[in-house]
């Protein structure tokens, strides 16, 4: 029997859960290839953490890999050491470290390997450099860069969250700084800080947060300035988890923005009245979500990017109460300092002394501050088109994939399945994740990730099975 092979790049949550759907459906007609670097298997950048402290987004309870056993990660971690001792019921309702839930990960794959005992599954770890289409035989050639070549069928893209683009300055030559740090994720970014006397955190969200944790955790003493230029808004949960109905009867389809926005408005002023955040409001809307941001117009969606995208960002990416309240202790003892601005250069006057120029919002001037370290926590680059990555490039530049019309990520359709430059759907080539942000708006959160790999995995199989028919 003829086998098809499917080669899924990457092994963070989205293509380690897109391999074990395939592996599951113990299918004997496919072969299974897995490459993705040894440190990343299993857990990506997200659950590769070096803090402790660093905590999941989610609750406990939302956070099951499998959408068909929603509780599969509230089970897994009862069991473990101390978490045991708590009620599942409260426990459900913990934001676990990001740590523990990459251990689940890891965990959950050996378990699937154990049970299934796939001999049709080949794993590499490598990273892949560059892929060519072999259009004669239907097939693409993926090269790793240790100059290994192999050829597949079907290709799943699931490299993930891509570093943080730089910032426009005047000197672009201060990248090259050694004490610049454009990967915020990398233990490397806070070690060796003991000594310093003050930090540069460029931007103020969640994963600013997670670098002000990691720099306290290796005893940095100094002052953090934080820069962006809406300032420090991340909210804490206050209403996690709590129902509201009342609105998702109102949204209905055509979707407009200025209707939406509308209702939007009329329920978070009634719920405010009671004292309750627009944390329900907004999360009552997640389950069709993915489907009004794919109806909506691309003008729509342009004006939601320009007037509304950091307001989501705020009323959705919330911090858990504890750590909220850590970072505005550290901000009322100095520790911490946020500034409202544009970055506008960066300059080493000497040796660890950095010049920081930025146009003060507040003083409606440009001002000046001096750091020892600068670091990039202003969240993933979603342009393919001025990607770090040597893969992503090399397929942009081919044309074997395309941007978004937003510049979001790429260009799929429903299923994932890339277009080609001549604008036709490519049912030999799919990505996921955080690479569809564009296509789906909410393709960042295991919820929404789980769904997908699922969804993908079954397509895909649908996709061989007239392949070979």
């Amino acid at each position: 029997m003829s086998k098809k092979t499917i080669t899924i790049i990457g092994a963070g949550f989205s293509g380690l859960m897109t391999a074990i759907h395939l592996i599951i459906s113990k299918r004997k007609d496919i072969e299974i290839v897995v490459v993705s670097p040894q440190e990343c298997f299993t857990k990506g950048i997200a659950y590769n953490t070096y803090s402790k402290h660093h905590l999941l987004n989610v609750v406990v309870g939302k956070m099951s890999c499998f959408p068909e056993q929603p509780e599969h990660f509230l089970e897994w971690l009862s069991q473990k050491e101390p978490y045991h001792q708590l009620d599942k019921s409260l426990l459900a309702t913990v934001f676990a470290p990001r740590e523990l839930y990459g251990k689940y990960l890891e965990e959950t794959w050996h378990n699937t390997i154990k049970n299934y005992k796939p001999d049709n599954l080949k794993i590499i770890h490598q990273k892949v450099s560059d892929i060519s289409y072999l259009p004669e035989k239907q097939q693409y050639h993926f090269f790793t860069t240790d100059n290994q070549s192999f050829t597949t069928d079907y290709i799943v893209l699931a490299t993930g969250n891509e570093l943080p683009k730089n910032p426009t300055i005047l000197n672009h030559h201060f990248f090259k700084n050694n004490h610049y740090f454009q990967n915020p994720w990398a233990y490397e970014s806070v070690e060796g800080v003991e000594k310093l006397e003050s930090i540069l955190l460029i931007g103020n969200g969640l994963t600013m947060v997670d670098a002000v944790l990691g720099l306290q955790e290796n005893n940095f003493q100094g002052k953090i300035y934080s820069l962006s230029p809406n300032g420090f808004q991340i909210l804490p949960h206050r209403h996690n988890g709590v129902p509201y109905h009342q609105m998702l009867p109102e949204i209905q389809p055509p979707y407009s923005i200025t209707k939406l926005f509308s209702i939007f408005r009329k329920h978070i002023t009634f719920v405010r009245q009671f004292g309750i955040s627009a944390e329900p409001v907004i999360d009552s809307v997640r389950s069709i979500s993915q489907k009004i941001w794919q109806e909506l117009s691309l003008f729509d969606k342009q004006i939601f990017i320009r007037h509304a995208r950091h307001l989501w960002g705020v009323a959705r990416h919330r911090l858990p109460t504890y750590i909220h309240d850590k970072i505005q202790d550290l901000q009322r003892n100095q520790y911490l300092q946020i500034l409202k601005g544009k970055l506008l250069n960066l300059e080493e006057e000497s040796p660890q002394k950095i010049k920081v120029s930025y146009w003060d919002r507040k003083k409606k001037k440009e001002n000046y501050i001096w750091v020892n370290r600068v670091i990039n926590c202003t969240g993933p680059n979603t342009d393919i088109s001025q990607s770090n990555n040597l893969l992503i490039q090399n397929l942009y530049q081919k044309k074997i994939i395309q941007t978004d019309d937003l510049k979001l990520g790429i260009r799929t359709d429903i299923h994932g399945a890339i277009y080609q430059d001549n604008n036709e759907i490519n049912h030999r080539f799919f990505t996921l994740g955080s690479l569809l942000k564009g296509m789906l708006w909410e393709s960042t959160a295991v919820p929404e990730l789980r769904v997908q790999a699922k969804n993908l995995a079954q397509f895909m199989l649908e996709t061989i099975d007239k392949d070979l028919s």
